[in-house]
């Protein structure tokens, strides 16, 4: 550290911390992102955008897992479990859950795959192995570090392996994904800037990065979905990246699918009440319709495609089966007509 230190400032321009008020971010070819022009020995809460905030868990002797939070889930919120006996990861959303007061477990384990919330908002899902551990991950919350400034007013976080894809500070988004350049360093109270000067990073608001960066489910795992008044599981195509892994039999008693349209076709019925449309662009928030918005409804491409929930096949418009149309969000943006909904084959 030394050396490099004389080495950057024989190539650096130095700066007394107080010449900077403007709060700006760069990403170091040291493997850190800096960001400067904050108040000297304040500590500020760093959102670590993109990171699910990951907890641990386990399943009572009946193998149903229990999810609370000290802050209400919201109905938009996605989780991911993982079974780790089974080296098996359950996705699914906090979304029209029916509310069940849970039955206390006489030790008899079930194996039937269920979801539901109890009237205080915890999450359950059954058909886990009965004590066993389970990673959690709330794909729609992030880890929050908390960084004092130096005596430069800079904060700097080692960006690792799998790194934050943005930092948030005070209602801004700095992306980390950009290309690295020299970085910056404080020494004795003095900021030191590079030669040529490093690249910054142009800040977005939260809200929209939030928009433009939606969570995702991983790749390689089973998504559960109420299809009526039963539950689907639905096989998400790819190896789900770092800590996932195939693996594990059994279905615990529900219908397991890995649906695809027939040939010819990008788009098919899952079920009495889902529609599945393929060739769409992951992580982009898509809508079906058909006239008048008597169906509507909303989801967000995984490995692109997406499952719309609540499709009533028999919707008529104008005496005739109607024609349902995809559209992006969030400016409904139309794309195309898919069909009359009641020429939708269902799916492979």
């Amino acid at each position: 550290m030394k050396l490099l230190a004389s080495i950057l400032s024989a190539i650096a321009i130095a700066f007394p911390s107080t010449a900077f008020a403007q709060v700006t971010g760069y990403k170091g070819n040291d493997g850190y992102f800096h960001i400067r022009g904050l108040e000297p020995n304040k500590t500020y809460p760093i959102n670590l955008g993109g990171m699910p905030l990951i907890r641990v868990g386990v399943a009572n002797s009946c193998g149903i897992l229990r999810i609370s939070s000290s802050k209400a889930f919201k109905e938009s919120d996605r989780f991911e479990v993982r079974d780790e006996k089974k080296a098996e990861t359950y996705g699914f959303e906090n979304k029209n859950l029916p509310i069940i007061e849970a039955p206390r477990c006489n030790g008899q384990p079930t194996t039937k795959r269920e979801l539901w919330k109890d009237s205080k908002g915890a999450v359950f899902i059954s058909g886990l192995t009965p004590s066993g551990a389970q990673t959690i991950r709330l794909l729609t919350s992030n880890p929050t570090r908390n960084l004092r400034a130096n005596l430069c007013g800079m904060i700097s976080l080692k960006l690792d392996a799998n790194p934050a894809k943005a930092l948030i500070l005070d209602g801004n988004a700095y992306p980390t994904t950009g290309q690295a350049s020299r970085g910056i360093y404080c020494r004795r109270n003095t900021l030191y800037v590079s030669i040529p000067a490093p690249v910054a990073v142009t800040p977005v608001s939260e809200t929209e990065w939030k928009t433009q960066n939606p969570p995702s489910f991983a790749g390689g795992i089973t998504l559960i979905q109420r299809d009526g008044i039963q539950w689907i599981e639905i096989k998400t195509q790819g190896n789900g990246g770092p800590g996932y892994g195939g693996g594990g039999n059994g279905n615990g008693g529900v219908t397991v699918q890995s649906p695809s349209p027939p040939n010819g076709s990008s788009f098919c019925k899952v079920g009495a009440s889902q529609l599945l449309v393929t060739g769409l662009t992951s992580g982009t928030n898509y809508y079906v319709a058909t006239p008048e918005d008597d169906v509507y409804s909303e989801a967000i491409a995984t490995n692109n495609q997406a499952i719309f929930n609540d499709i009533d096949y028999t919707d008529t418009w104008e005496d005739k089966s109607a024609e349902i149309e995809l559209g992006k969000n969030p400016n409904r943006q139309f794309i195309k007509t898919l069909a009359n909904l009641s020429l939708i084959q269902p799916c492979q």
